[in-house]
């Protein structure tokens, strides 16, 4: 929903629970399947550290904050149309 609360019937779609699913098994395999990330993919995920996973559970935590706030403008804008 586009005004209401990220809460509001979280689990109500099966269908993108099982592609969120999908996402993050793909994501993780792409960046710590060692012959794969490093050698075809060319990727360090291993070697990001504390800070790189600290960043990589910021960012999507940031869309979350920064979503919900557009969410009260936007329940706004629909109250006054």
């Amino acid at each position: 929903s586009f005004d209401k609360p990220v809460w509001h019937d979280i689990l109500g779609n099966k269908n993108m629970q099982k592609a969120i699913v999908l996402a993050q098994i793909c994501l993780y395999v792409a960046v710590l399947v060692p012959v794969f990330s490093d050698k075809i993919l060319q990727l360090r995920g291993v070697a990001v550290g504390a800070f790189g996973w600290l960043l990589a559970l910021a960012g999507p935590f940031g869309c979350l904050v920064l979503c919900e706030l557009c969410k009260l403008i936007t329940a706004f804008q629909v109250r006054q149309y």
